[in-house]
C-alpha cells in the first residue's frame, strides 16, 4: 500500500493510494468522525481546540465517494475558510457604521462588570481584531490518512 499527498491549495487536500475500497472506506469514517468532533468542539485537533463552535462549520461536513477509491470529505461554509486558511488582521473601523454606539470588552468592564457601550466617531482609536494563523484541520486530517494508509 502507497500513499501520497497531494495539497491542492486555497484548503483542499487529496490522498491517493492503491489500497482495497474496503479499507478506505473504513479510514474516511474514521476521519469523517474526527472532523466532525473537532468542529463541534468535542475534540482536540492538531493540538487546538474550538472554543465556542457554532454548529454551522460541523453541519457543512460531508463525504462523497467519488468511484470505488476515491472519497472526498469537505467543509462548505464560510466559517469553514478562515479555520483552513487563517486570516489577517481586520479592522473593524473600516467596517463598522460611524456614530453607532458598539460595546467594548475593554476597561471599564475590569471595575464595573459590565461595558458600557462607546460611540464610533473617526477619533475613535482603531479596533482591529489580529491575524489567526490557519488551524488547517483539513491538512492535518489528510496527512493522518496518508500515515494510516
Amino acid at each position: 500500500m502507497v500513499a501520497q499527498f497531494i495539497d491542492k491549495g486555497n484548503g483542499n487536500y487529496e490522498v491517493v493510494t492503491d489500497s482495497s475500497p474496503q479499507f478506505i472506506n473504513e479510514i474516511a469514517i474514521h476521519l469523517f468522525n474526527v472532523w466532525k468532533d473537532f468542529a463541534s468542539g468535542r475534540r482536540e485537533l492538531g493540538g487546538r481546540r474550538l472554543e465556542h463552535p457554532t454548529g454551522q462549520y460541523a453541519a457543512s461536513i460531508t463525504m462523497v465517494g467519488n468511484g470505488q477509491t476515491s472519497i472526498s470529505i469537505t467543509a462548505n461554509s464560510e466559517s469553514a475558510l478562515p479555520l483552513e486558511l487563517g486570516h489577517g488582521p481586520i479592522d473593524l473601523k473600516q467596517k463598522l457604521e460611524w456614530g453607532r454606539r458598539y460595546p467594548m470588552h475593554r476597561f471599564a468592564r475590569v471595575f464595573t462588570g459590565f461595558s458600557p457601550p462607546v460611540p464610533m466617531s473617526k477619533n475613535t482609536p482603531a479596533w482591529v481584531i489580529p491575524a489567526m494563523r490557519p488551524y488547517a484541520p483539513a491538512e492535518i486530517l489528510a496527512k493522518l490518512a496518508a500515515k494510516e494508509l
